[in-house]
C-alpha cells in the first residue's frame, strides 16, 4: 500500500520564506518528528575559494559536533548539515518532545564555531 506524501499547510511560493509539511506517523505509533532548515544563498559558491572553505567548514564542524552530541544521538536524537550550492541544509530528526531544544543547541554550536 503506497504511503500518502506529506501536507503541505504552508507554501509562501517560490520566492517565500517557508514551506512546511506535515505528516503524522500513522504506522510505527513513534512520536518522532523532522526539522529540515535550507537557508539559502548564493555566496556559499560565489567563489572557488568559498566553495572549498564551505566543504572545510561542513567537516570541521561536522567532526566537533560528533564530539558534543553523542548523549543526543544515543537517546535517538540526530542532526545533519550539509553546505550546498544553493546554501546550507540543516535536518534534525528524533523524538519531539525535545527536538526542538536539541535543534536550538545544535544551530547555536554550528553558529558559534563560524566566530572560531
Amino acid at each position: 500500500k503506497p504511503i500518502p506524501p506529506p501536507t503541505i499547510i504552508r507554501d509562501d511560493g517560490d520566492e517565500g520564506r517557508w514551506t512546511v509539511h506535515f505528516k503524522e506517523d500513522d504506522r510505527f505509533g513513534k512520536p518522532k518528528a523532522f526539522l529540515i532548515f535550507q537557508l539559502l544563498t548564493d555566496e556559499l559558491y560565489s567563489s572557488p575559494t568559498k566553495a572549498v572553505l564551505g566543504m572545510l567548514y561542513q567537516q570541521s564542524a561536522g567532526d566537533k559536533m560528533n564530539e558534543e552530541t553523542y548523549d543526543a544521538r544515543l537517546a535517538g536524537l540526530t542532526y545533519d548539515s550539509q553546505v550546498l550550492p544553493r546554501g546550507v541544509r540543516l535536518t534534525f530528526g528524533g523524538y519531539n518532545d525535545k527536538l526542538g531544544s536539541f535543534a536550538a543547541y545544535v544551530s547555536s554550536k554550528l553558529a558559534r564555531n563560524l566566530d572560531d
